[in-house]
């Protein structure tokens, strides 16, 4: 950790040292996965981070096509709900919400009344997006702070490298198409 804000109450500097070496402990007999989440990577120390995983994943937010089909299975579990709730344009409206935020806002208004109530009382988008504005949600800025920061990590530069190989490769056999075409 670079600075830790005084409201934090975690102490992350306290696994600083010790994550690492306790990391580096681990053999593949044992069958061990250390999996570590954080929504600020940039304020990390990126070469401990480094040296305690092996990978980084970035999780992006999910797209419409990803939405919907979550909100389908989701709202469709409960059988009083009507088949002919507009899922689309839910989808529409929670676009720049984690798959998180969702499942919980989900949660929050399928309460065991309520699902008493669907047969009697549908359900409206209005309930569900006023639940869904009570979540945080991942901003343009600060998924492109997540992209810029996943482009200097060790395995984003290897895909950015692998991505400009592949532009190369592509324009390399067009440029030989082309000069096919000519002769």
């Amino acid at each position: 950790m670079k600075k830790v804000p005084k409201t934090d109450k975690t102490d992350p500097k306290r696994l600083k040292k010790d994550l690492a070496k306790i990391v580096k402990g681990i053999t593949q007999d044992d069958q061990v996965l250390v999996i570590g989440t954080t929504r600020l990577p940039w304020e990390c120390d990126q070469k401990l981070l480094a040296q305690a995983y092996q990978k980084m994943i970035l999780i992006p937010r999910p797209d419409y096509a990803s939405l919907s089909l979550l909100w389908t299975e989701q709202l469709f579990q409960y059988p009083g709900l009507s088949r002919q709730f507009d899922v689309t344009s839910v989808a529409r409206l929670s676009d720049g919400y984690t798959v998180g935020s969702i499942l919980s806002a989900v949660k929050d208004v399928f309460t065991c009344k309520r699902v008493l109530q669907l047969r009697m009382h549908e359900l409206t988008h209005a309930e569900i997006i006023n639940v869904l504005c009570t979540k945080e949600p991942v901003y343009r800025e600060e998924e492109e702070e997540f992209l810029n920061w996943f482009t200097k990590t060790p395995i984003g530069r290897r895909k950015q490298r692998a991505l400009e190989m592949e532009v190369e490769r592509i324009k390399e056999l067009e440029s030989m198409t082309q000069t096919k075409k000519i002769k």
